[in-house]
């Protein structure tokens, strides 16, 4: 020992038992020489001798004086204590004199603030993660990944979305691929049940075989297993209630309140990062999209067009450039009025749409205009195609106000790099090409 140890007789040690406020014990190796009622009342000999030998005393390190430990009371709750030590001579022995300081509400309130800081980071992931991500089944796993490791005890888990009155599973951990399949009738779901259809809180069933029986399943590793337990929150965005979040575990009695507390934390938060993806989808949707047709608009053509541009200069491509034109839409708009204006503008560029393959960019330029990129096209071919279009379309007029409108379209293409290498270019041929293609067919 570097420090002499203190002598310590009987006398002494009653004295400080009598004001001492804290569980004590004297012992030795081979025996324990003293403990009070404090003490006693605490730990019996058997639980400290397991105790003891757990704890690890360096006699040549003095200033070390403290050991933390936790043990399981009487009613199956865990207790955290501190145990104070010094060494001491008593009876010619040496000896270790401890004192038990409870220190459960200290590391409880340690635990709480570690686990609301990993709950805080997991959810900082989630909303980076769907700033940075428009997939949205990407999210969906995301989020339940990050849940289930918030959760003690989680073993599987699944996020399932509101269609009509079912349910649909679109993310999932744990299950069988073939959970993507299923079309759960809402009112089946425990959530459902549990609150009587209003949905409105988070649930824990710890026990499902009291709640109607526990849940067989086949899990990723093709066996059986049996849920027990499950955690249920629901979701909602813009008040509206749009699906829920499932934690399971093949335990009983597997999630705590303090599970509850990290839902009741966790879901706030998925709503959250949720309604912001919505909302950018929104944005974006409303920058590149064209109110009324719901194609692509003149700014998305404009950002993307460079992309095609470049690519088709890279590998020396070529690309058919294309400007339509409505034919007598201002004839349709003094005659019939604007909103069937409208109608006829939708309905042609629903048409155009429809022919239009996925590797195309096709968009509303403004007004009655609308262009079109085909790649890898000729021509010759596309132009064939585009009259077939047009008679088609002649065959089959819409019926406005008791009235059948003849839709069709005027159109001029110019090919790249052949015609031109800026879009500037490119559009000025193919509108000088529509304008004579539209003169020839009033002639």
């Amino acid at each position: 020992m570097t420090e002499k140890a203190v002598e310590l007789s009987r006398d002494s040690l009653e004295i400080i038992n009598k004001f001492s406020l804290f569980p004590m014990i004297l012992y030795n190796d081979w025996e324990i020489l003293f403990s009070n009622e404090k003490f006693n009342k605490i730990l019996s000999f058997e639980q400290f001798y397991k105790l003891k030998e757990k704890i690890k005393f360096d006699i040549d390190k003095i200033e070390k004086h403290n050991q933390e430990f936790c043990i399981t009371d009487n009613e199956k709750n865990n207790r955290w204590y501190e145990l104070i030590y010094q060494f001491v001579v008593y009876n010619g022995k040496f000896c270790i004199l401890a004192y038990l300081v409870d220190i459960t509400v200290k590391k409880e309130t340690e635990n709480r603030i570690k686990k609301l800081s990993d709950l805080r980071a997991l959810m900082l992931e989630v909303t980076q993660k769907v700033s940075q991500q428009n997939d949205l089944d990407k999210i969906y796993q995301f989020i339940l990944n990050n849940s289930l490791k918030a959760i003690d005890n989680a073993c599987f888990g699944s996020i399932l979305i509101k269609e009509d009155e079912f349910l649909k599973v679109v993310s999932y951990v744990g299950f069988e691929k073939c959970i993507l399949d299923l079309r759960i009738p809402l009112k089946e779901a425990f959530l459902y049940k549990q609150t009587n259809g209003q949905m409105d809180e988070i649930i824990n069933i710890n026990d499902l075989e009291k709640f109607g029986g526990s849940v067989l399943i086949n899990n990723f590793l093709e066996k059986e297993a049996y849920i027990k337990s499950t955690l249920s929150a629901p979701i909602y965005i813009n008040n509206v209630f749009f699906g829920m979040i499932n934690i399971d575990s093949i335990k009983v009695n597997a999630f705590s309140e303090e599970d509850v507390s990290s839902m009741e934390f966790l879901k706030p938060n998925i709503e959250m990062a949720l309604t912001n993806h919505f909302l950018y989808k929104e944005k974006v949707h409303l920058a590149w999209y064209d109110t009324l047709t719901q194609i692509y608009n003149r700014g998305y053509f404009e950002e993307h067009f460079p992309l095609i541009l470049e690519r088709a200069r890279r590998y020396h491509e070529m690309f058919c450039f294309v400007v339509f034109d409505i034919n007598k839409l201002k004839e349709i708009n003094d005659i019939y009025g604007h909103l069937a204006g409208d109608q006829v503008i939708k309905q042609v560029a629903g048409v155009l749409e429809q022919n239009t393959r996925k590797s195309d960019l096709f968009a509303r330029f403004g007004g009655d205009e609308f262009v079109g990129i085909y790649l890898h096209s000729n021509k010759s071919l596309l132009s064939e195609k585009l009259e077939s279009i047009i008679k088609e379309m002649k065959k089959n007029p819409i019926e406005l106000e008791s009235q059948q409108i003849t839709c069709t379209f005027s159109f001029g293409i110019a090919v790249f790099p052949e015609d031109g290498e800026t879009m500037e270019h490119l559009f000025k041929e193919a509108d000088y090409r529509m304008y004579f293609y539209k003169r020839q067919q009033i002639n």
